[in-house]
C-alpha cells in the first residue's frame, strides 16, 4: 500500500518511564500532538512491565515501569513523528525497549540502562562474532 509519501511499513517503538512519571510522558505526548496532527487518533499503548527483579538491564532492570509503546505503520515523510515522540521520552530519561526502533544519541542506552555494560560483555563471549548482535549491544 501506498501513501502520498511513498511506502509504508510498520514500526515499533517503546520507552518505559517510572510510574510517577506516567501522567509527565502522557501530558508530553499531548503536547507533541498540539504541535503535529497527524499524530492525533494515533494508538499508544500503556502496560506496566517489571518489578522486584535481578535482571541487570532493560525494563526489569528498573523495577515496575510503565511502558508507552507504539505500533504505526507509517509513510517515509511520517517516520518524524516517531522522532518527535522519541525526542520527548528521551527528555525524559525514559527507557528504551533494545528490540524496538530507536535513534539513540551517543551514550544514552549506557544511561539509561544499567548494567548495559556487562550485557555487552556477556553477548561478546556468547556470539562473538556478532551474528544476532543488535545496533545497541555492539
Amino acid at each position: 500500500m501506498a501513501a502520498a509519501g511513498g511506502c509504508t511499513r510498520w514500526h515499533s517503538m517503546q520507552y518505559g518511564v517510572a510510574l510517577n512519571m506516567v501522567a509527565t510522558a502522557l501530558e508530553a505526548i499531548r503536547a507533541l500532538a498540539r504541535e503535529e496532527p497527524r499524530l492525533l487518533g494515533r494508538e499508544v499503548e500503556l502496560k506496566i512491565v517489571g518489578g522486584a527483579s535481578h535482571a541487570t538491564v532493560g525494563a526489569h532492570g528498573h523495577g515496575a515501569l510503565a511502558c508507552l509503546n507504539v505500533h504505526w505503520r507509517l509513510s517515509s515523510d511520517e517516520i518524524v513523528l516517531l522522532d518527535a515522540l522519541e525526542a520527548a521520552m528521551q527528555a525524559l530519561g525514559a527507557v528504551p525497549h533494545l528490540g524496538k526502533r530507536h535513534c539513540l544519541p551517543p551514550g544514552y542506552a549506557e544511561r539509561a540502562l544499567p548494567g548495559l555494560i556487562e550485557l555487552r560483555a556477556l553477548a561478546r563471549q556468547l556470539d562473538p562474532d556478532g551474528l544476532f548482535a543488535m545496533e545497541a549491544i555492539r
